[in-house]
Parts: structure tokens; C-alpha cells; sequence
């Protein structure tokens, strides 16, 4: 694509039978790669859900060139705000775990590392949690900016 030709799209909010084309599209995702949504803390290191992420790789074709773009295998309720948070975390500190009832949460790691579950992840990855399910982590030798977003469930 030449430059200055690239114009951007809203395909994901177009609708299907009343339905974002998104949310008909992660869900395809899901269950093309054995997943049940909503069920499971997932990561961006679990198989089926890199075989999820590679299926949505197809949904997101118009960027600018040098760019590439998909959108996450995660959807989030809309019975309400979200909220966007940064978090710092000093090297070796730990969140203990707890739940979240009514929230689910995505966050994604700026820099630094977490350790979850004795899965270490680090700069690039992100794990999603439905409400409900209890987590925990600690933070790696060299700290951790995390963004992360709240959704009611």
C-alpha cells in the first residue's frame, strides 16, 4: 500500500445479525481452537490460545504498511464502563492471591516480568481473568508496568 493511501476501518463494529462482527469473530476463534470462552484464565503463551489469536490475525487486513494488527482473543462484557489502569510494581513484590466478583480483567505487560502460576510472563504477553476466578502473582527481578483493564462481567 502506498503511503498516505491507507484509510482505517471500523470492520469489528459492523454487525452480524444484530451482533459486533468482533465479538462474532472471537468467538469463531475460540471455539475453532477447542476453547470454551469465559471458563478459563487464559494467557498469551497458552496453545489454544495462540492458535485462537493466528485465526484473528485475518480479521484485521487493513493497516498501514510496516504495521501489523489483529485483535486479542479476549471479549469483555458491555453492561457497563470499563476502566483503564497502569500499574508499577516494584521487583519481587507480590500480589497475594484474591477475586474479583463481578469484574474480569486484561492486563498487558509494558516491561518487566510476572511469574503466574509458574509461568513466567514477560514484556509482550498479557493473561485475561473472568470474574470470578482467583489469581495471584509476583512480580520478576526487575519490576513491572502493567496496563490493564476492568469490565464489569
Amino acid at each position: 500500500m502506498a503511503q498516505g493511501q491507507w484509510a482505517p476501518d471500523d470492520v469489528h463494529y459492523e454487525l452480524i445479525e444484530g451482533v459486533h462482527k468482533g465479538i462474532v469473530w472471537v468467538r469463531q476463534a475460540w471455539e475453532a481452537a477447542g476453547l470454551e470462552f469465559g471458563q478459563d484464565i487464559v494467557t498469551s503463551r497458552d496453545e489454544k490460545v495462540q492458535r485462537a489469536q493466528e485465526i484473528l490475525k485475518a480479521t484485521s487486513p487493513n493497516v498501514p504498511e510496516g504495521m501489523a494488527k489483529w485483535q486479542l482473543p479476549v471479549l469483555f462484557s458491555d453492561a457497563g464502563p470499563t476502566f483503564m489502569f497502569v500499574t508499577i510494581g516494584n521487583p519481587n513484590a507480590t500480589v497475594p492471591a484474591h477475586v474479583h466478583k463481578t469484574l474480569c480483567i486484561f492486563r498487558f505487560i509494558v516491561s518487566g516480568s510476572i511469574n503466574h502460576q509458574g509461568m513466567e510472563l514477560k514484556q509482550g504477553d498479557w493473561i485475561y481473568t473472568p470474574g470470578g476466578r482467583g489469581y495471584g502473582y509476583t512480580v520478576g527481578p526487575l519490576g513491572i508496568i502493567i496496563l490493564h483493564k476492568y469490565v464489569p462481567k
